[in-house]
């Protein structure tokens, strides 16, 4: 389901010399260079659901659509579709093009792409044997796509080992697996009384009616179902080649995959460099422009300037402007006599990015049960953690006692105050974010003006409320003196550079939640402690993984264009649900098929109403994470390269890392003819 985005911010760095000798050897090959954050850990798309993995995938492979540089869905390897209700389910069916081929590293043609390639990854992400973290998206949409997976999960068990387990680890659950277990006896139970979990695919609202006609059968209508085909749930895989090599090799270097994208995998270097070039048998090839991209790994830690020095010495081919730069401000946006500003940029190829905002929403969330692993603290502190981050009017004071501003807030990033970001969907042209206003007034008793007021700054930090959920939830606890202070550990990437950035932040946090108003502060209520363990992104994804954390900071990337796709990730097969390990989960999931009952045209304002009340009881009620922030805004200052308004435009899905159309300029753009080309642009979308 949704895209667990890495919570390791890493900076921009690249040495001179390691491009220059690519550019000397490509040097008649039109070629687009930048920086890297973070490794790739797979190319394999069936198993993988991590944002970098899907940031790379989305040129190496196409799906049925995709979206235009306007964010309309278009045809990629469909040539067309269409759709119908037939006893209350939805049927797609989808024609393929017929002259889509699937090629080798080396760029020789392979086979073509059928109907059939599609099923193959539903096959397989679709079985829990697998071991896919790609596969509730579609087990959630396709007719008796749950009840599959379920039929080839509750197989591996013996039922009455089940409950002896689940009894044993009642008592004692110092690894964290009461909660799964728990889940397959349940998923036991519902498969013995409703009869259908059939350990059979062919049941699976799936199939190829012939080489290049695929069908879909939905459950139910599902009014977002196009958009969820521009993610990699839905992408072809051929059969034949992936019994060759095997599920748990493939994707796992360039040579043991097959592509059908825009662009083949030159070269991966680990921790290092990023190499794709232009697939000769792409269907689409005459809309490649670029013939390689080149990625370096970033190094980090280096200063706001360097990515202009990179850029300006031809080492990367752009960079997003900061005002942290002074000199890169004055030099692109505000010109030497100060004549320019955000909104009209000086400097020549400075242009204000129309691309749709990154709705990458960032959370801290809240560990109800930690695993003992990893830690500074003792298992008897973590037991009294896990009891109070429990309680949920120990996560309100938290909730409201944490001051959002002390967070670095750039053009990149902006503060967040909701699980689904304004911004991100409408009805009708009314925001889904005012339907969560108005449910908020309500609530509340409070007039739709004064919550606007209140969301427009920070609706959560309040230290009067802290204070007044803090003692509540330590009278619930009833905890003796050894057992306070609460210590809550942080884990986030351990350093020097982090613990300067965090330390302000985690101080003025324990001042708030223990009553302090000056630095000569007892946290004799709570206090809250950086993990100095995790020194490593290896350590720290290891530890977010294994649950060994009390408090973390994670992102969300949205799969699809319906607000569902943030609000699925708290239900019990959600991918937030098993980070936190929260207790509200068959309540959220009775609300999720609640709202799921509401699809047509006609019943999406009802929707929204049933997503804002959900949202409010996920921030305001249980308080299960934090909103912190948008990793960026459609307010983005671009000094580039590349020819602007050309990139696909959309929020979610594979879409936006795709280079497929861009265009590398072969002229300096000055702000007049940045206006003629943005003029150009709208008026190709007007008609």
């Amino acid at each position: 389901m949704n895209k667990i985005v890495s919570n390791v911010f890493i900076l921009l760095f690249c040495f001179c010399f390691s491009v220059g000798c690519a550019c000397n050897k490509d040097k008649k090959l039109i070629v687009y260079k930048n920086f890297y954050d973070n490794d790739v850990t797979t190319f394999n798309y069936i198993l993988t659901n991590d944002y970098e993995d899907m940031s790379r995938i989305a040129n190496l492979i196409d799906g049925l659509v995709e979206n235009d540089k306007y964010g309309n869905i278009v045809p990629s390897i469909a040539s067309s579709w269409k759709d119908e209700v037939i006893n209350g389910k939805q049927i797609w069916t989808f024609y393929l093009k017929k002259n889509v081929y699937w090629s080798d590293y080396e760029g020789n043609k392979h086979s073509l792409v059928t109907a059939n390639d599609f099923v193959t990854t539903l096959k397989y992400s679709l079985n829990y044997n697998t071991d896919s973290n790609n596969y509730a998206l579609a087990a959630s949409l396709l007719e008796n796509g749950e009840n599959y997976y379920n039929a080839t999960m509750i197989k591996n068990f013996n039922y009455e080992d089940l409950q002896s387990k689940i009894s044993t680890l009642e008592i004692n659950d110092p690894n964290n697996e009461l909660a799964f277990y728990k889940n397959v006896k349940e998923t036991f139970d519902k498969c013995n009384i409703t009869k259908t979990c059939i350990d059979n695919f062919d049941i699976v609202g799936v199939k190829a009616l012939d080489n290049f006609t695929l069908q879909f059968t939905l459950e139910k209508p599902v009014p977002y179902f196009l958009s969820t085909l521009t993610y990699y749930s839905f992408l072809p895989t051929n059969e034949n080649y992936l019994k060759e090599v095997g599920i748990n090799n493939f994707g796992t270097n360039k040579k043991n995959m097959l592509y059908n994208g825009a662009y083949l995998l030159n070269n991966y270097y680990h921790s290092s460099r990023m190499e794709f070039v232009k697939n000769p048998n792409y269907w689409d090839k005459d809309n490649v422009f670029i013939d390689k991209l080149i990625f370096i790994k970033s190094l980090n830690y280096h200063s706001a300037s360097y990515t202009i020095l990179s850029y300006e010495s031809g080492n990367i081919d752009e960079f997003v402007v900061s005002s942290e730069d002074s000199t890169g401000w004055k030099k692109y946006i505000t010109g030497e006599n100060n004549t320019g500003t955000k909104e009209n940029p000086a400097g020549n190829n400075t242009y204000i990015n129309t691309e749709a905002t990154n709705f990458t929403l960032y959370y801290f969330i809240f560990n109800q049960n930690r695993a003992y692993n990893s830690s500074n603290l003792t298992n008897s502190e973590i037991d009294v953690t896990n009891k109070a981050l429990s309680n949920v009017n120990f996560r309100k004071a938290l909730l409201y006692g944490l001051n959002k501003d002390l967070y670095f807030i750039n053009e990149q990033n902006s503060s967040a105050t909701s699980v689904i970001p304004k911004g991100f969907s409408s009805y009708k042209g009314k925001d889904y974010n005012d339907y969560l206003l108005e449910t908020y007034a309500s609530k509340n008793n409070i007039s739709y003006e004064d919550t606007v007021n209140l969301f427009s700054d920070d609706p959560f930090f309040n230290a009067e409320k802290s204070s007044y959920y803090l003692n509540l939830a330590l009278q619930e606890l009833n905890l003796n003196e050894n057992q306070l202070p609460i210590k809550i550990e942080y884990t986030f990437y351990y350093s020097d550079n982090y613990v300067n950035y965090d330390l302000e932040r985690i101080k003025n946090w324990n001042k708030i939640l223990n009553g302090c108003s000056n630095d000569n502060c007892t946290y004799d209520k709570v206090e809250i402690l950086l993990n100095d363990e995790v020194d490593s992104a290896g350590k720290l994804n290891n530890a977010i993984y294994s649950k060994e954390y009390n408090l973390t900071f994670i992102g969300l990337y949205p799969d699809y264009n319906d607000p569902m796709t943030y609000l699925n990730a708290f239900g019990s097969k959600g991918d937030l649900a098993q980070y936190i390990n929260h207790s509200s989960t068959s309540y959220i999931d009775e609300k999720l098929i609640e709202i799921n009952s509401y699809y047509s045209d006609e019943d999406l304002e009802k929707r929204y109403e049933l997503c804002s009340e959900l949202e409010y009881y996920i921030l305001f009620e249980e308080s299960l994470i934090l909103p912190l922030s948008l990793k960026g805004t459609s307010f983005k200052i671009v000094v580039s390269n590349l020819v602007p308004f050309e990139k696909m435009k959309a929020n979610y899905g594979l879409s936006p890392f795709k280079f497929k159309f861009r265009k590398i300029r072969t002229q300096s753009y000055t702000q007049e003819d940045i206006k003629r080309l943005k003029k150009e642009y709208e008026e190709g979308y007007i008609k």
